[in-house]
């Protein structure tokens, strides 16, 4: 479930214009709220149902007992590199709720490649794992030692607050809302505390025995209704063509006549092996006799100067028996000035003794080359964009395996080694810590010309933000969490830099945390106008400009389509030069397939 995607994830963004972000700082006051719809459970969540769905959706990344070590994670080529929390740990929930895990299993977290879960799972299921995995590290010897703690004044449910409520409170916030004396709380060690919330938490679920239980297969608490089995219809099919025509975006440059094409059929049992063929004197090429079906999605892909380019992935219409499937490539340049900063949104909140900061920099290309560096972070990657961190920053959103992000090689900046494509706005992302002891002064080096706004978010209640450049924006509202906004729509140049002290604050509390995703602050970083906007966790840009207009949100799956097929294609090519085991290779291009037919299985 959490951190189930692989690392090459290309999402698009399609957004509407209405100006806002780059115009006048009044503008930002009219944006409006992004509240989650939040449907609270009407009965207990049950653990029995949640032990289910974990073993049967999550355990590849989190492992069979939660513990963050399922096979799809490590650092090995097809495995994914950033590492889940473990549930096993009650530092994990500490500082969480019971409706934070909800939110994210139901909304997703595409940066550490968490998919939503909101049309896979009932609401119903999505509350049952959510509870389970909240309270994975215990096991039934903590709730009896919870409940003995309070056998001289029991507790029941009536003493807990509703359903609606119990879900907003931490385990800390928990114990101290059942009527118990403060003194008591006070005398408890922390395990003792833990036993305590184990027994409460154990009054607001169904099935409360198997709290910390780990199965492996489905578990059935009540004899299930009997529905009618229904055949599905076979798909239509029926035998055709795939052909395409590659461009080469980069005005007077051509197509080279060699150049590769791979073409990948995507069924639900994964990816076939790629078909190979050579484009044409005019760029043109074609896969003939080719199964063409409405359950299929047909991809190509190819490889120029080291930079991988690829199709939008389609699916089959048999009533034509055609699929047309373009590719558009780029010469790269290196020429930062073509570079430009259109927006920048600074989310800031105190995590424990630090202040984390999460930036989101919109980022255009106005040349018609793709920009991209020739210096190599590594035998596979090139560098791209990159983005100095204050002074004190330790960076968080980037190490030795992560497939996109790169620390530069003074520790003091994020290298983004996929390239900006012409014409196109992308995001770069990074997010790092800063010590905070009450008072600290923050400055930022703006890496190229910064053309649009500046926004920083601030959720630290009672703080006091000062700024020579940012101004005061009043509140800003994001997911139902209240924001001090401060910003510039002043232009600044390569190199100048944007300078902010906070002072005092403390640390949001549950009920106001600022729980904001990426998915979350890029509509406000793009609401300057209709954009799309390709993202990618990995080195490519996949997909080329798509229609401003609105799409099913099934459409996230086929990028994520799109990203797992890039890596099936890079790992074919890495053995296909003789640098792979086989056993290696088949072990993780099954699990690349199996990835691919969950994908496939979710959007039927």
């Amino acid at each position: 479930m959490i951190y189930f995607r692989r690392a090459l994830i290309v999402v698009a963004l399609l957004l509407a214009g209405c100006g806002g972000l780059a115009g006048e700082p009044a503008i930002v006051a009219t944006l409006p709220p992004v509240t989650p719809s939040v449907s609270y459970p009407a009965t207990p969540p049950d653990l029995a149902v949640g032990a289910s769905v974990f073993a049967g959706h999550c355990t590849q990344c989190h492992g069979l007992s939660g513990a963050g070590d399922g096979a799809l994670i490590g650092s090995g080529q097809g495995q994914i590199g950033v590492h889940p929390l473990s549930f096993r740990d009650a530092a994990t929930t500490a500082a969480q709720t019971p409706l934070e895990f909800y939110n994210t299993i139901t909304d997703g977290n595409i940066e550490h490649f968490m998919p939503p879960w909101k049309d896979a799972l009932t609401d119903d299921q999505r509350w049952a794992v959510a509870l389970y995995t909240y309270t994975l590290h215990n096991a039934q010897a903590n709730v009896d030692a919870g409940a003995a703690l309070t056998s001289g004044q029991p507790i029941t449910l009536a003493n807990l607050p509703s359903a609606e409520n119990n879900v907003k409170l931490t385990d800390a916030q928990l114990i101290s809302q059942v009527g118990l004396p403060a003194a008591f709380i006070s005398s408890l060690s922390d395990q003792q505390k833990n036993d305590l919330a184990a027994y409460l938490r154990s009054l607001t679920v169904a099935n409360a025995m198997h709290m910390g239980l780990v199965t492996s297969a489905p578990q059935v608490t009540a004899e299930p209704a009997v529905t009618p089995e229904v055949t599905a219809a076979p798909a239509a099919a029926g035998t055709g063509t795939i052909s395409g025509q590659v461009t080469n975006g980069t005005s007077g440059a051509k197509v080279p006549a060699d150049l590769k094409i791979s073409l990948y059929v995507i069924t639900t049992q994964g990816a076939s092996a790629p078909m190979d063929a050579t484009v044409g004197a005019d760029g043109k090429f074609s896969f003939a006799n080719i199964d063409i079906r409405l359950d299929q999605k047909y991809v190509v892909t190819t490889t120029y100067n080291g930079r991988a380019y690829g199709s939008e992935a389609k699916d089959g219409d048999p009533t034509t028996n055609k699929v047309d499937l373009p590719i558009t490539i780029y010469e790269t340049t290196d020429d930062v000035s073509v570079l430009t900063i259109l927006a920048w949104v600074s989310q800031v909140q105190l995590v424990g003794n630090n202040l984390q900061v999460s930036d989101f920099i919109q980022i255009g290309n106005s040349a018609d080359r793709a920009y991209s560096t020739n210096v190599a972070v590594d035998d596979k990657r090139y560098g791209g964009v990159e983005v100095p961190v204050p002074k004190d920053a330790l960076i968080q959103s980037a190490d030795v395996s992560n497939s996109r992000y790169t620390i530069g090689a003074d520790g003091h900046s994020v290298i983004d080694t996929a390239p900006v494509l012409p014409g196109q706005s992308y995001i770069f992302q990074m997010v790092y810590s800063l010590p905070y002891r009450g008072d600290i002064q923050v400055e930022q080096t703006v890496p190229y010309t910064l053309s649009g706004a500046y926004r920083l978010l601030v959720n630290l209640p009672g703080a006091t933000v000062t700024s020579d450049l940012l101004k005061s924006l009043g509140p800003q509202e994001l997911s139902g969490v209240q924001y001090q906004s401060y910003g510039t729509s002043d232009p600044l140049k390569a190199k100048d830099s944007i300078r902010y002290g906070v002072q005092g604050g403390v640390q949001a509390t549950s009920s106001t945390a600022a729980v904001i995703n990426r998915d979350q602050l890029i509509p406000l970083l793009l609401i300057v106008a209709g954009l799309v906007v390709i993202l990618t966790a990995g080195m490519i840009y996949w997909r080329g400009r798509r229609p401003l207009t609105p799409e099913p949100t099934t459409r996230s799956n086929d990028a994520l389509v799109d990203g797992l097929i890039q890596q099936i294609s890079e790992l074919d090519e890495t053995y296909n030069k003789g640098s792979l085991d086989e056993d290696i290779y088949q072990k993780r291009r099954e699990r690349l397939k199996a990835r691919l037919a969950a994908l496939i299985d979710e959007d039927k």
